[in-house]
């Protein structure tokens, strides 16, 4: 058995050579004892075998691998099956990383034992400047600036979800997305050669919602994302938005959250007229993410992208059965068993409403206890405004009971003041109530 506490994973086809040297180099200079983590670089049927060009002799614990299947999400699963560390960090072949990333991403990892993903903050360097009208999207390029820590159970409805570059998983969320308890199309998302289809990290991340654990940003952990000059340029770009919105419809769909599209007649009409008045770039970046929309919208009406009973509302899924948290929180029924032996999940089970009034009791269960949080603890304050709002319209069958638990879980871990205490006794009662009675 290994004594490593971390492993590095490094996905590359057909890398740029000074892009990789640089994010090898940074690696070099990383203060946490090398004999503690182990390196792995995957090498994604690229034309050059990578390990020909990049000699990783100055690490005791580094190897290349090859994976003749090409798309990223199958290089993640050839790295995953060749690590064995409790925590994986994947660092994509363009990034630098901060001397102390790998070194916070274990103090993360020790101090946030709810947490199952996170990662931080991705500055850009690019090779020339990006077009005007695409700074809004400058995200798409992986580009994330970060002023506070953050972190939630909310999943596609909070802005907690890390980058797949500098990613960091604990082993058993790893092994559940590497076994598809994530999703049954997971090695469908994520690039693959050419195209510009993503959503793998997301899918990971998803995967760590439905074992019960939280995602998080944290500002300390910090990144410098290489971009060359040719995904600067307009047509790279317009392909990327397209790519990514496509991707996006169709985890919005797998995962029951709500569609980002505003619908109605009244509704499209006046987006309609908002494109005309637009200025000639932006109306083809919105005209790029519509066809993206539109493909993925006819695939999942062709039933390319059929849901099954595991893909039942990813807040349903969370499973809290670790030996962690409030002892009252780990009471709520219909919850998914994790086998740790196994690195498993089972199908989650839909909770058994039959009427409006959980939706309406949930909704007053919500608001009770954000009555009893003092203002400054804005974190739980904001998560719990969230879940009231995503809660207005869902189905009775979708209500997100256990998400409310875990988002309790998730806050008040270890900490004794009195309105916790209040607002746990609240949940516990009124919750109770509600489930025994529809």
């Amino acid at each position: 058995m290994s004594d490593h506490l971390l492993s590095v994973i490094i996905c590359a086809h057909n890398p740029r050579r000074d892009f990789l040297e640089s994010a090898l180099e940074s690696l070099q200079r990383q203060m946490l004892d090398r004999c503690e983590w182990e390196l792995v670089v995957v090498d994604n049927a690229s034309s050059s075998r990578v390990s020909d060009l990049f000699d990783l002799s100055w690490h005791p614990n580094a190897r290349h691998v090859i994976e003749t299947k090409l798309g990223l999400s199958n290089a993640r699963f050839c790295g995953i099956r060749e690590t064995i560390a409790p925590l994986i960090v994947f660092v994509d072949d363009d990034c630098i990383l901060d001397p102390a990333y790998l070194s916070r991403a274990l103090d993360i990892a020790k101090q946030h034992s709810s947490l199952g993903t996170w990662g931080g903050q991705c500055l850009p360097r690019l090779e020339s400047p990006m077009p005007e009208w695409f700074v809004p999207y400058e995200f798409l390029l992986t580009v994330r600036r970060l002023t506070r820590d953050q972190w939630s159970n909310l999943g596609l409805e909070a802005d907690t979800i890390p980058f797949g570059a500098g990613l960091c998983v604990r082993r058993d969320v790893a092994e559940a997305y590497a076994a598809g308890a994530g999703s049954s199309f997971s090695g469908k998302l994520g690039r693959t050669g050419g195209s510009l289809v993503g959503g793998d990290d997301v899918d990971i991340c998803m995967t760590a919602l439905k074992l019960g654990y939280g995602t998080g940003l944290f500002a300390k952990l910090t990144l410098i994302h290489q971009v060359a000059a040719k995904r600067c340029e307009d047509g790279y770009l317009l392909r990327l938005l397209e790519g990514t919105e496509y991707s996006d419809t169709i985890i919005r769909h797998l995962y029951h959250a709500p569609s980002r599209t505003a619908q109605g007649k009244l509704e499209t009409l006046r987006r309609w007229w908002n494109q005309l008045r637009m200025p000639a770039a932006t109306r083809k970046a919105w005209r790029a993410q519509r066809r993206g929309q539109q493909r993925a919208n006819s695939e999942i009406a062709a039933g390319q992208w059929s849901r099954s009973v595991e893909h039942h509302c990813i807040s349903l899924a969370l499973a809290p059965s670790r030996e962690r948290g409030p002892q009252n929180l780990k009471s709520m029924p219909n919850q998914s068993d994790h086998n740790n032996t196994t690195g498993t999940v089972a199908p989650a089970v839909p909770c058994p409403y039959s009427s409006s009034r959980a939706r309406r009791d949930l909704r007053v269960v919500i608001y009770q206890i954000w009555k009893l949080i003092p203002l400054e603890e804005l974190e739980i304050r904001r998560s719990l405004e969230l879940h009231h709002r995503a809660n207005i319209y869902r189905a009775p069958e979708a209500q997100d009971w256990h998400g409310v638990a875990a988002t309790l879980q998730l806050h008040c871990e270890g900490r004794e003041e009195p309105w916790i205490e209040e607002s746990l006794a609240v949940w516990c009662n009124d919750a109770n109530r509600v489930l025994t009675n529809v």
